[in-house]
């Protein structure tokens, strides 16, 4: 679907006698700059770094700048600890060590002598082309000062047991949901056994079916994140109760807003929001670039769902989602535990914004801002047709009367009309269009107004850590912003009780009156031409400001007086 790589950092002081075009298209890592301006501005900045050139390891392909830096896939495995180590003949434990094979690759861990739970800690590196096997061993063993290493026992990575609860049914119904991490190249297949459990020690297999994961449906995300962290653990595995790991930024782009083949190369600011404010932690420059092998299937994925075929079938309850949701969590959070370097659970929380549902007074603000933003333009529009219905410009309003009546008496032009100043519209905004990807923007998110209170209690725990007058304070003013949401609530619900006692006989004479109105209407309607009537009723509406009144419309007057169940209300 398409590519995105980080600049990475070269040490000038290597491959000094290599090409020099190959040295100029190594990675490069562009470190955070310390902020040195309070007042430095958050925006993006468009950078011009050395891309591409030089040929690519393991091939004569000569790479260009599209190439943005040269590829090196690699393994990483961390062999961690083991538990619980059984006693040799001699009453000792052993010396135990881990071996690690994967195809012709072997690997060694230190050993440790006489220790029950040795904790080895060690990384190996394995370069993608030298893996020639689908699956890892692990293998425990006692060291021998003669070289004959004991044999303890092993694992083999990726078999992951997942069981439904038993059921003692001749027709036995689970319907429960069990949830696999899988990674690529799904080569391992699913397999569903039947089991009858006979006793705590001892299972029979009934049964076995096994599902090839290639032929799955997989679900893609059309978006691609970056988050930078400060790692406080990078020296070893933290033992409990240690600081985590510290923010320092978010990338997040939509791969939709890039156009193909482009390279974008721009320094991304870091912006953090602390309990003290937002703040900017340095930059971070980036160089991406979105391809696609079929532009016919690229434009197809825009008519496809964003969730796979089952969640519309079988939709899920919001119990099941929030429970999917942190369950997923955590497994993303155990795998990226097991990275090089390990990361946390923060990492994946802040990745995929676990903590945006939480009540703040700044999002919330934000969040009015968008609809305040959106209703504009319909308000634009509204105050623009206002200024032609109060002849602000005699002109234009009279090219209106002028196309009101060539759509009457050619109403097969509506549509196209319609469609042809869209289309007219379009093309005249091309020329301002964004010219860089989206990115954190801290005027939008409020983040640079927000004050003390309204971040401490943003970043307070849950439930809540306060007591006494802040809490107090902070209850009240949520019963402000309730007591608005509440009145507009309110407001929507009475004018649509409204339209529905328009019929309902609640108010007998107004129904009445209605009903009158409609029959009358359906017979002036029907032995009216539609020409006139649509002429009539745009040159009332555009009549001009010497026929009109202050007073608002009848209609509208007695549409106010209808009732609404808020009369019930107590």
């Amino acid at each position: 679907m398409g590519k995105h790589n980080h600049d990475q950092n070269k040490n000038p002081n290597q491959n000094k006698n290599n090409n020099p075009n190959q040295s100029q298209t190594q990675n490069q890592k562009f470190s955070p700059r310390p902020q040195s301006n309070p007042n430095e501005e958050f925006d993006l900045r468009e950078t011009a770094p050395r891309l591409g050139g030089g040929r690519f390891p393991g091939n004569d392909r000569v790479g260009t700048a599209f190439d943005l830096v040269e590829q090196m896939h690699y393994l990483f495995v961390r062999v961690v600890k083991a538990k619980e180590l059984p006693k040799k003949h001699n009453d000792h434990f052993p010396n135990s060590f881990v071996e690690l094979q994967l195809g012709n690759f072997r690997g060694t861990t230190k050993h440790f002598e006489n220790v029950s739970d040795p904790e080895w800690n060690q990384v190996f590196t394995i370069l993608k082309d030298q893996i020639q096997a689908t699956s890892i061993g692990f293998f425990v063993k006692d060291k021998d000062d003669n070289n004959n290493d004991h044999f303890i026992g092993n694992a083999e990575l990726g078999k992951v047991v997942l069981r439904t609860k038993c059921s003692s049914s001749r027709t036995p119904l689970w319907n429960e949901d069990l949830m696999f991490v899988v990674a690529e190249p799904f080569e391992e297949p699913l397999i569903l056994s039947l089991v009858d459990k006979q006793s705590a020690n001892k299972d029979e297999v009934l049964g076995k079916c096994s599902v090839s994961l290639q032929n799955v449906e997989k679900r893609v995300d059309h978006k691609y994140a970056t988050s930078i962290f400060d790692n406080q653990h990078l020296q070893g595995v933290d033992k409990g109760g240690g600081a985590k790991d510290s923010k320092l930024g978010k990338v997040r782009i939509r791969l939709s807003t890039l156009e193909t083949d482009r390279v974008y190369t721009h320094s991304y600011p870091l912006i953090v929001l602390e309990p003290s404010g937002v703040k900017k932690l340095g930059e971070i420059q980036l160089a991406v670039r979105f391809t696609c092998t079929s532009l016919v299937n690229l434009l197809q994925m825009y008519t496809q769902p964003l969730l796979p075929i089952m969640h519309y079938i079988y939709p899920l309850s919001m119990h099941q989602i929030d429970s999917l949701r942190h369950q997923a969590t955590q497994i993303v959070s155990i795998r990226l535990s097991r990275a090089e370097p390990p990361l946390r659970k923060e990492v994946v929380e802040y990745m995929l914004d676990v903590g945006s549902t939480m009540w703040s007074v700044r999002k919330s603000k934000a969040n009015y801002c968008r609809i305040i933003e959106v209703m504009t333009r319909f308000t634009v529009f509204c105050r623009l047709f206002n200024q032609i219905c109060m002849w602000k410009n005699p002109f234009i309003t009279v090219l209106v009367h002028m196309l009101l009546l060539v759509l009457v008496y050619y109403p097969q032009m509506i549509l196209s009309m319609m469609c042809f100043a869209i289309f007219m519209i379009g093309i005249s905004k091309y020329r301002f269009r964004p010219r860089h990807p989206p990115h954190m923007d801290i005027k939008l998110s409020l983040a640079h107004t927000a004050y003390g209170d309204e971040l401490d209690e943003e970043f307070d725990t849950f439930p809540t850590s306060k007591q006494g007058e802040v809490l107090k304070m902070r209850y009240d003013r949520l019963r402000c912003i309730g007591s608005r949401i509440q009145v507009v609530i309110g407001d929507l619900a009475t004018q649509g009780e409204r339209v529905h006692n328009l019929l309902s006989w609640r108010d007998p004479r107004a129904t009445s009156l209605f009903l009158i109105l409609c029959f009358i209407s359906a017979i002036v309607l029907y032995v009216t031409p539609s020409r006139v009537i649509a002429v009539s009723m745009g040159f009332y509406i555009l009549r001009h400001p010497r026929f009109r009144h202050k007073l608002p419309l009848t209609p509208l007057s007695f549409f106010r007086r209808l009732p609404a169940r808020s009369d019930s209300l107590l």
